[in-house]
């Protein structure tokens, strides 16, 4: 009898990890043609897996494929990150742009969470951006286009996070979320954010805890950058956040990269095989339900949309 593989009892090797995901069955074969394609049972857990999508610098205009690309591998939230120079195109019920977004929101039921962010906004803690502004007022004028906003900050970018400044652009960082949550809780619109590891480990001045202990109860969820392409690797060095979020209501996310990184060989799945990658997606989801915080997890999101489509096609 093949012993049962439930989220309690891992199973690393290459043909029960193909079947480790709680949507595939535990007693499905791997095909014995080679994965340098995209097998059907491949395919079948890509789209099985619970994930989001980011779409970074990607105009407008590609939206029709964006939502195309969504639908065939069964993507249901939607990161779009919307350059300020293409706000105009959000303006009014009768824009086509918009008309399109509400149709995919509708029949589709796709989330549409709006993306933005930059590091130095660190620095102006208390004052919102204006990127920020505009966005909100677009979801208010039209009476409701996003399913959330998603702050992408990033502090620790900046060149101050490894010297002297680190305090202040921690504090500021909190001040922030804490300003914007106030604005989207008015307007009833979710707030999220990018989580990245370190800011398990570095307090915030005025607080004494932790950036993420500080500025979940402002947020409807967090995605994990814990980037590495090696599944174990990226739960090890995830370990701290998910062990503050074990307490916590906010949902997360465990986030992968696909696009080009500073050290792509460890934490990129650029220049993986399709096949590899979907398998540590499979992974990384059956390591996600058998953590202390499987409660509130949410699925993987994927970084992003231009990268992985030219990954998995």
């Amino acid at each position: 009898m093949k012993e049962m593989i439930t989220p309690e009892n891992i199973i690393f090797n290459r043909r029960q990890l193909l079947c480790g995901t709680v949507l595939v069955a535990a007693n499905c074969l791997v095909p014995s043609s080679s994965l340098a394609k995209l097998s059907r049972l491949h395919q079948q857990i890509f789209r099985n897996i619970t994930k989001s999508l980011w779409i970074w610098q990607t105009p407008l205009d590609q939206l029709p494929k964006v939502l195309d690309y969504a639908q065939r591998w069964n993507f249901k939230t939607l990161n779009y990150s919307i350059i300020p120079q293409e706000h105009s195109r959000l303006l009014g019920f009768n824009s086509s742009t918009v008309k399109m977004i509400n149709k995919a929101r509708r029949q589709g039921n796709f989330k549409f969470i709006a993306l933005s962010g930059a590091p130095n906004w660190a620095y102006h803690g208390e004052q919102t951006p204006e990127t920020i502004i505009n966005l909100l007022k677009i979801h208010r004028d039209i009476g409701g286009l996003f399913d959330g906003i998603h702050l992408n900050i990033e502090p620790h970018k900046l060149k101050g996070w490894r010297g002297a400044k680190r305090r202040q652009l921690a504090e500021g960082y909190y001040q922030l979320v804490k300003i914007i949550a106030e604005q989207t809780k008015e307007l009833k619109i979710p707030l999220n954010s990018t989580m990245y590891p370190a800011y398990a480990r570095v307090a915030v001045p005025s607080l004494g805890s932790s950036i993420l202990k500080s500025v979940i109860p402002y947020l409807t969820s967090v995605s994990i950058s814990a980037y590495r392409n090696n599944p174990r690797h990226s739960f090890r060095i995830a370990s701290l956040t998910l062990r503050q979020l074990a307490s916590a209501e906010t949902h997360w996310w465990m986030g992968v990269a696909t696009h080009k990184t500073r050290n792509e060989k460890k934490t990129s799945y650029k220049n993986q095989s399709a096949a590899y990658f979907i398998e540590s997606l499979s992974k990384l989801d059956t390591m996600a339900r058998a953590t202390r915080a499987r409660k509130n997890y949410a699925g993987i999101t994927i970084q992003h949309y231009g990268s992985v489509m030219r990954l998995t096609g």
